[in-house]
């Protein structure tokens, strides 16, 4: 513990808020009010619970997979925003599906890397899947952790929200970056009280099922 190794370290969690664009609103009501989104080529099917919950979990940080197993980048303001946010700040960058690592790479370009030793010896930024960053790794070389996207788990947060920690500063900060009442905001007040969000919370916060549950 902190308190054996003879320093106190604490974390602070920031929450930014930043403005999701049109499209992105509108896709999730169509999904909400229909449980599908329909093109000549494919669906994006969410005629379930769990499945709404995924894909406006997916959409909200610009990415989405399709009926089909097709994933696609639908939009890069959330990236973007991070990128001239931080604006010459080293930092370390949580994202949780796959297909997000390919638009944070677009967006941040050489400024970017996914190897920890590069890292450790330079001052690109770094970008890790969420649930191996909330193992065993050190962060400290950055100056802030941020959380592009994160799991429905609230250990898996917790965990990787203090890969910040080291006895070298005494305040450590983590920034979660969400678009104000959307899904991600319902999701973060819940695991970062170090809980699971599951189905039944889920349909607490978006009572309005019918289509969906019928």
């Amino acid at each position: 513990t902190q308190e054996q190794a003879g320093f106190e370290s604490k974390i602070k969690e920031n929450v930014i808020y930043y403005q999701e664009t049109p499209r992105i609103t509108k896709l999730k009501e169509q999904l909400l009010a229909n449980g599908i989104i329909k093109s000549k080529t494919d669906n994006i099917l969410a005629d379930t619970p769990a499945g709404l919950m995924t894909k406006l979990h997916q959409m909200e940080s610009g990415t989405v997979i399709t009926e089909r197993g097709a994933s696609y980048i639908l939009d890069k303001s959330k990236a973007i925003f991070i990128r001239n946010y931080f604006k010459g700040k080293k930092i370390a960058i949580f994202y949780y599906y796959q297909k997000e690592l390919e638009l944070l790479k677009e967006v941040f370009g050489e400024t970017l890397t996914t190897n920890f030793n590069e890292f450790v010896t330079t001052n690109k930024n770094f970008c890790i899947q969420q649930k191996t960053g909330s193992e065993a790794i050190s962060l400290k070389e950055a100056d802030a952790l941020v959380y592009y996207s994160f799991g429905f788990s609230g250990k898996d947060f917790v965990q990787g929200r203090n890969r910040m920690t080291t006895k070298e500063r005494a305040e450590n900060n983590v920034y979660i970056i969400l678009c104000k009442g959307g899904f991600n905001e319902k999701l973060y007040k819940v695991v970062s009280q170090k809980k699971r969000y599951n189905e039944a919370i889920f349909n607490k916060d978006y009572e309005r099922r019918a289509k969906i549950t019928k």
